[in-house]
């Protein structure tokens, strides 16, 4: 299982993602425990434009490991491609409550009241992620 998921990392740092998406579902089918594997087959169809797909891959692995920031982060993006703003402001007020102190987290909420055009909201958020990580250049 370790060779594969190696396997799949590689292919999609090498942006061979129709291959890491394929190779990511077939290994999720035979080990449905793994999130690695949702997470990696989300990973890979985000990136090929997938979206609607890479949501489903991707609540799948994060109801297994619900704070891994990378599934986090993929599925914000891809509900945000979808315009499903106010499920992506559920999920991620969800995990800031429950993590209060990551700042990434505040800055994906800013991310989303900005597609909003929620601007008030917006410099909040930015600012609760500036003043937990002061050097958060993008949040500026």
């Amino acid at each position: 299982m370790q060779n594969t998921l190696s396997a799949i990392v590689q292919k999609l740092q090498s942006r061979q993602f129709n291959a890491a998406a394929k190779q990511a579902r077939a290994a999720y089918k035979k080990h449905p425990k793994q999130a690695a594997f949702a997470k990696f087959a989300g990973i890979a169809l985000h990136e090929l434009n997938k979206h609607a797909e890479a949501v489903k891959y991707l609540s799948r692995s994060l109801k297994m490991a619900p704070s891994d920031p990378s599934a986090q982060q993929y599925l914000v993006l891809s509900l945000l491609t979808l315009g499903q703003t106010e499920k992506a402001e559920s999920a991620l007020l969800g995990w800031i409550k429950a993590n209060p102190q990551d700042a990434e987290l505040h800055y994906l909420l800013a991310s989303v009241y900005l597609r909003r055009e929620d601007f008030l909201n917006a410099v909040k958020a930015a600012s609760a992620a500036l003043n937990l990580r002061p050097n958060m250049n993008k949040a500026l």
